[in-house]
């Protein structure tokens, strides 16, 4: 059995950037934001649509 890790370090040094964007730390983030930017524009088309002139 070797001491080898299980997901190896990427050969380019571009790989080694965009590895971050795998990470479940910034995943959960993005998801969040993702999720308040959905609630706020929904929002928004709410009180446009009850209060103002309607979009659709």
């Amino acid at each position: 059995m070797t001491n080898e890790p299980f997901d190896p370090e990427p050969s380019s040094t571009l790989a080694k950037d965009f590895r971050i964007f795998l990470d479940s730390g910034f995943l959960i983030a993005l998801l969040l934001g993702l999720l308040l930017l959905a609630c706020v524009g929904g929002v928004l088309l709410y009180a446009a649509m009850k209060h103002g002139i309607s979009p659709l």
